[in-house]
């Protein structure tokens, strides 16, 4: 769920992958040894009006950085949806806190996946929700 700082830091071949990789050693952020982080303030995304309209719905799986004092700092759309789903995906993570991830005890930045769905007319969280609050 989070990553570490080693050569397995991301493993995703390509150009964006080789700058998650770099990224991910130079921040130090882990992946083993680390709880996860608990989200503790969640602000939901805006449906688009022309995806609600259209009933576009999917899935935006974001990769997210969780700094050590709980804030979000970055949320980068890795799976889009389009239709405008995928920008106030990342600008609600992006506005998200959580108990921050501990590794001996101590806070530290790590990397998690949020997916959120998008039925088409509402956003269907609760499976991501449960899972970041336990």
């Amino acid at each position: 769920m989070s990553w570490r700082n080693s050569e397995n830091c991301y493993s995703h071949s390509g150009h964006a992958g080789v700058f998650r990789e770099r990224h991910c050693r130079e921040r130090g952020l882990y992946r083993v040894g680390a709880t996860p982080p608990v989200l503790q303030q969640f602000v939901a995304p805006a449906y688009p009006k022309e995806a609600a309209a259209a009933h576009h719905g999917g899935t935006v799986v974001l990769w997210v950085v969780v700094e050590a004092d709980g804030s979000v700092s970055e949320a980068r759309v890795q799976q889009p949806a389009g239709e405008g789903l995928d920008e106030v995906a990342a600008s609600a993570v992006r506005k998200w806190s959580f108990l921050p991830a501990l590794k001996d005890g101590k806070p530290v930045a790590v990397q998690i996946w949020i997916p959120l769905s998008f039925d088409g007319k509402s956003l269907e969280i609760s499976a991501t929700l449960e899972r970041l609050s336990s």
